[in-house]
C-alpha cells in the first residue's frame, strides 16, 4: 500500500497549513484550525490512517468523481481529501470550505484577501490519477514550529 505524508507547520483562524508527499510529489493542503477534533470546526489528529475512494456525497458529485475518505478518525465520520480555497474560522467571519476535511492545492496564497489555497481542483484530479484511485496509508504528523494567531 502506497506511503503518503502529510506534514501540518502552523494552524490559526486561517486554516492549518501544511504539505503532502509522496513518491517526490508534493501538494500543499489546508485544513480547518486545530480545536480538539471537534466535528466542522477541527482538523483531524495526527495519526495514521488508511484512505480509500468512497461513494460521493452529494456536493462532491458535482466535481463528477467519488473522493478519498479518511477512513477511521476517531469521534467523526465524512472527513475527506477534496477541493478547496479556505479553511478560516467562520464564527470570525473568515471564508471556509471544509468542515474537517483536507483540501488540497498547488501552492498556499492569499485569495480575496484570505490565506488559503490555489489551483485545488486540478491537485486533486492529479493526486487521484497518481495514486491510480486505489487505497493508501496517510500518516499526519503535526511538526511543532509554529502556531499562528494569524495563519
Amino acid at each position: 500500500m502506497q506511503k503518503v505524508i502529510l506534514n501540518r507547520t502552523k494552524t490559526g483562524p486561517n486554516g492549518t497549513e501544511g504539505w503532502l508527499t509522496f513518491d517526490g510529489h508534493i501538494f500543499q493542503t489546508l485544513e480547518l484550525q486545530e480545536a480538539n477534533n471537534q466535528p466542522d470546526v477541527s482538523c483531524i489528529p495526527a495519526g495514521d490512517y488508511v484512505c480509500s475512494v468512497r461513494p460521493a456525497p452529494h456536493l462532491f458529485s458535482l466535481f463528477g468523481y467519488n473522493p478519498y475518505e479518511v477512513l477511521d478518525v476517531k469521534d467523526r465520520v465524512g472527513v475527506f481529501i477534496h477541493p478547496a480555497n479556505w479553511a478560516g474560522d467562520k464564527s470570525k467571519g473568515l471564508k471556509c470550505d471544509l468542515l474537517g476535511c483536507i483540501g488540497l492545492g498547488t501552492d498556499h496564497a492569499v485569495i480575496d484577501g484570505q490565506p488559503g489555497i490555489i489551483n485545488s481542483r486540478f491537485a486533486v484530479a492529479h493526486f487521484m490519477g497518481l495514486l491510480g484511485k486505489a487505497d493508501f496509508q496517510l500518516t499526519i504528523n503535526d511538526i511543532p514550529a509554529v502556531t499562528a494567531e494569524t495563519v
